[in-house]
């Protein structure tokens, strides 16, 4: 439930006095369906945003929490639309009608609820800071999103209430097929160019990366295309993040992890196969493409090859300047997995019964 509470004093210890500040903090909060059903992955739950007020001065503490309020939690929690509460929209790892034991009839029609809804707009993932004025990193002249990788989730927020404001997404239906349908929610603000770096993936017209730039003036927002990037394959890769380097230097790492929007959609177990991992088929015959892109020159964009690998997040990319005869490199540091089980890992009921080990990654 959304809450809001206080610690006139710290029960062991004391904060140090230096520490002043808020750390506002977005993810998973709730799980729980309608009829003891339960959502089925990690990604799945619905998005609540936290905030801890840190005062080390009178050794005081606040926390308050709220949910992001989208129609997919909303769905889920109080009904929409005259309907008693039920899943509407499919999430990462679960579809309408697949949160209790599977029943064909559920299934079935959750499935059409499924496309009847589109695309989920559950912002659960990440909160991001976008400059109000160009140059400006002020408290106060900030927007604030509550995101995740659906166009559609994403809403502006009060940093300091919790409250939604306003749906600033593409709407979730009909689904985006035209344009950007996912995105990171992981992006990051560059000085240098002005605005937060983005990747999204379309499938129509022509599966692609778009590498965008966001910038605020006033309380919108505005979003450029810097470059389009080919996929490998016709179904586009997860891309989760990516890595900045110098501000203006983007690498993408577009794994063999492709999307399988049939089983997204519902579809697997009725009229196609399930995924291989949750809503993804790994491809691991196919190479890892590295694209290294310099945003101020996109021409010079180059892409490098490795085995197939899977990694979510990069540490960090640095360039090393040229030096004794050396040519300039970009060291980019990842975890990285040498398939995609540990997706399987992090289903909810192996978590909560310890029956699946994430397993081991290695740090590239």
């Amino acid at each position: 439930q959304n809450f809001r509470c206080e610690w006139t004093s710290i029960g062991s210890g004391a904060l140090p006095r230096w520490l002043k500040g808020s750390y506002l903090r977005n993810g998973p909060g709730r799980y729980a369906t309608p009829g003891d059903g339960t959502l089925r992955h990690l990604f799945d739950g619905y998005g609540f945003l936290s905030c801890w007020d840190l005062d080390g001065d009178s050794n005081r503490a606040r926390c308050r929490g709220r949910f992001v309020d989208s129609r997919a939690s909303r769905a889920a929690r109080l009904g929409i639309d005259g309907r008693p509460p039920q899943i509407e929209f499919a999430e990462f790892g679960t579809p309408p009608g697949r949160d209790c034991l599977f029943a064909p009839a559920q299934a079935w029609s959750g499935l059409v609820r499924s496309l009847a809804s589109g695309l989920t707009d559950n912002a659960n993932v990440n909160v991001v800071r976008v400059p109000r004025s160009h140059g400006s990193m002020r408290p106060g002249e900030d927007l604030w999103l509550a995101v995740s990788e659906p166009s559609s989730a994403q809403f502006l927020i009060d940093p300091t209430s919790l409250c939604t404001l306003r749906h600033v997404g593409r709407a979730s239906f009909p689904p985006p097929l035209v344009g950007p349908l996912l995105q990171t929610a992981h992006p990051q603000w560059s000085s240098k160019l002005d605005g937060l770096v983005n990747i999204s993936t379309q499938l129509l017209p022509v599966p692609s990366y778009v590498i965008t730039l966001t910038r605020a003036s006033g309380a919108s927002m505005e979003t450029t295309t810097l470059m389009t990037l080919p996929t490998s394959n016709l179904v586009p890769s997860w891309i989760h993040s990516f890595a900045l380097a110098d501000e203006d230097l983007l690498v993408l790492v577009e794994s063999p992890c492709r999307y399988n929007f049939p089983s997204i959609m519902g579809f697997g177990g009725l009229l196609v196969p399930e995924a291989s991992h949750v809503c993804m088929e790994w491809q691991g015959k196919d190479a890892t493409r590295i694209h290294v892109v310099p945003l101020m020159r996109p021409q010079e964009a180059t892409v490098h090859e490795l085995p197939a690998l899977f990694a979510m997040h990069m540490a960090q990319a640095v360039v090393r300047p040229s030096t004794l005869g050396f040519s300039a490199s970009v060291d980019l540091d990842l975890c990285a997995y040498t398939n995609l089980d540990v997706l399987k890992a992090l289903s909810l009921q192996k978590i909560l019964t310890g029956k699946g080990p994430i397993g081991h990654s290695k740090l590239l």
